[in-house]
């Protein structure tokens, strides 16, 4: 048997050079290397009439600018913690998205570029009439269509009583 490859394994040879191509083409794509985060890890806040203010970075290491879609909507999600618990179903809030300053609404369409970091901000407001001593899950997600999978992170905002603060 020879060392080697004769003409007939040559077929082989493509082959499996074509799949290491296309395989490493295709884990390039999907690997986004993206994140979506809350500063600070303050993904529990008290909103009081005002609302809770969150804070937001979606970072983009990858080598390409990718333009996302921020979706922010209230949840059905049970969201307590363990400290403090509740036994009716959530409530839902009224959100928006803003600057990172949380003063001015931006665009739900923003594009990071390779190697930045993108800061807004989410303010939950209960809506008139919420009971108080409930709870609230915010569903923040970052889709684009430069990547397999979506961003998603979860804000629990907790509905004080404000008599008692």
């Amino acid at each position: 048997m020879s060392k080697f490859l004769h003409f007939n394994d040559s077929k082989f040879v493509i082959t499996s050079l074509f799949l290491c191509i296309f395989s490493s083409l295709s884990i390039y794509a999907q690997g986004c290397d993206v994140n979506l985060e809350v500063e600070k890890q303050r993904s529990s806040k008290s909103a009081f009439s005002s609302g809770a203010l969150f804070s937001l970075k979606l970072s983009n290491d990858g080598r390409s600018p990718k333009t996302f879609d921020l979706i922010v909507e209230s949840s059905d999600v049970k969201c307590d913690t363990k400290r403090m618990s509740q036994k009716a179903n959530n409530v839902f809030v009224d959100t928006e998205i803003l600057s990172h300053n949380g003063k001015s609404t931006i665009s739900n369409s923003v594009i990071v570029q390779a190697g930045e970091v993108y800061k807004f901000s989410v303010r939950a407001t209960p809506k008139s009439g919420t009971l108080y001593d409930t709870w609230s899950c915010v569903s923040v997600k970052a889709i684009s269509s430069d990547c397999t999978t979506d961003l998603e992170t979860t804000l629990k905002v907790f509905i004080p009583n404000p008599s008692e603060h």
